[in-house]
């Protein structure tokens, strides 16, 4: 039951009464970060409870495995509802994990100083699904958050040191009665075609079996004077499902912006060796490789690189691969949209056609003479609008996915 009145520490337990001074419920739980958010037990449960409770003393062995499966049950239902794939949101060049679902809360902020020799952004989401279970021990919790930075002043060296800096040391709150340390693991991953270093840390609770915290750290090593520092922290989980969560953080998913493409719609992997396979996820339309298109079915070689998901093309590259450096964008920002740069050539068409016929009509004296003038004029068109879109417009149909491993939408 929802209570809009304000619950503190020490009225756990206590009952909420009406404006009659009846019983309604008991106090049980207040939403921490919130105010007026609180939860009662139902009056019409407490006799049950009541009585359940005085038929046998506790068993204090049972009840503790009776919380560990609720804390693992709450887990679950928490990251069945985050969903099986994470979308990606680009920071400066990186594609990061983006809020998973609506009920998370994600808040993002940065350093505004322009003199600070590095630059600092911050994005960080919170499930606030923690369930307080006891002093300085708050469980099943879901938080993550990402720091990009970058300089235009330090060295390669200086910036490395700082991106080191920025690392948050691995959660060492809760009690050491409740809570083992954490071990941990550390290597080298490869991520969207860059090299990141990956630091994973679990920790057992002592006196709930089955029950993990996951503390994840990930930190870019590809650019000299940019970089991301990436947290994420689980708590009050099973060791499976947090290692599971944890592979599915590393490898957020690519989202297409195509009603042509299912929610998950081919799955892109890439052996030692570096070759890249695609699959098709049983979706309506399938994936086109090599001109053939390809419904469900055996992972399928991508020889070139290329594939066609929907309407979009996508051109997949692995670490390994060496890109052209960037090149310089002289032409300044567009000051047209993209939707109204075509509204803006269709409507060019339409008057060039308009413009052609009225100049032929008023030439042309025969009919036959017409006819082929027009049909020419009209040709001579279609062949400027094809080569404009050939030689300036096509390189925007391709867009780039380079992450291998990953569901892509």
């Amino acid at each position: 039951m929802h209570y809009s009145g304000a619950l503190n520490a020490g009225m756990s337990g206590g009952p909420g009464l009406d404006a009659g001074g009846q019983v309604i419920g008991v106090n049980v739980a207040g939403y921490r970060g919130s105010q007026l958010v609180a939860f009662l037990v139902p009056a019409e449960h407490v006799a049950a409870l009541v009585a359940r409770a005085g038929a046998a003393p506790l068993d204090v062995g049972r009840a503790r495995e009776e919380i560990a499966r609720q804390l693992r049950a709450h887990s679950e239902a928490l990251l069945a509802a985050v969903g099986a794939r994470l979308r990606t949101q680009n920071h400066h060049g990186y594609a990061l994990p983006a809020q998973p679902a609506g009920f998370v809360e994600c808040r993002a902020g940065g350093d505004p100083a322009p003199e600070q020799p590095v630059h600092v952004e911050r994005v960080t989401c919170n499930a606030k699904s923690a369930i307080y279970l006891g002093r300085d021990l708050h469980v099943g919790g879901l938080v993550f958050e990402h720091q990009v930075l970058r300089t235009d002043t330090l060295d390669a060296w200086r910036f490395s040191h700082r991106l080191e800096d920025a690392r948050r040391p691995h959660q060492g709150f809760g009690p050491a009665r409740h809570l083992a340390p954490f071990a941990c693991t550390q290597r080298n991953v490869e991520l969207s075609g860059f090299t990141a270093n990956a630091t994973l840390c679990l920790r057992a609770y002592r006196k709930l079996d089955g029950v993990y915290d996951l503390d994840l750290h990930v930190v870019s090593k590809n650019r000299a004077t940019r970089g991301f520092v990436s947290s994420l922290s689980l708590t009050g989980v099973s060791a499976e499902r947090a290692l599971a969560f944890a592979r599915t953080y590393l490898e957020a998913d690519v989202v297409l912006d195509d009603s042509h493409v299912a929610p998950v719609h081919v799955r892109l992997a890439a052996d030692a060796e570096g070759r890249v396979t695609a699959t098709d996820l049983d979706s309506l339309n399938g994936i086109e490789v090599g001109g053939r298109r390809l419904r469900g079915g055996a992972a399928v070689p991508l020889t070139d690189g290329t594939l066609r998901v929907g309407r979009t093309r996508l051109r997949v590259r692995t670490a390994a691969e060496v890109l052209a450096p960037e090149q310089a964008d002289a032409s300044g920002a567009s000051w047209l949209t993209q939707a109204a740069e075509r509204k803006a050539l269709a409507a060019a068409f339409a008057l060039g056609i308009a413009v052609s016929v009225l100049e032929v009509w008023t030439t042309t004296e025969q009919p036959r003479e017409l006819a082929t003038a027009l049909v020419t004029a009209l040709l001579g068109l279609m062949v400027a609008a094809g080569l404009w879109i050939a030689l300036w417009r096509s390189p925007a149909g391709w867009r780039s996915a380079s992450r291998a491993g990953s569901g892509t939408r």
